[in-house]
């Protein structure tokens, strides 16, 4: 399991920055995801949003691998 803090852009592993969150897609909802954190790379060369979904289900934390204090 990868601890994720800070949050690192998954195209140039670069720095991010927090912009907000959103509603959790339907298939992140079927795999236990409630809350969705967004950030975006501070790299004007790439500028790519992740999707942080909090999962509670322990069965999807296996596969993502990844997560913070509340997972």
């Amino acid at each position: 399991m990868s601890w994720i803090d800070p949050v690192k852009c998954p195209t140039c592993k670069g720095t991010t920055k927090g912009i907000g969150s959103a509603d959790p897609t339907v298939q992140e909802k079927r795999d236990g995801g409630g809350r969705v954190e967004l950030y975006k790379c501070v790299n004007e060369a790439c500028e790519h949003i992740r999707r942080f979904v909090r999962y509670g289900n322990p069965r999807t934390l296996l596969k993502t691998r990844e997560g913070r204090c509340g997972e």
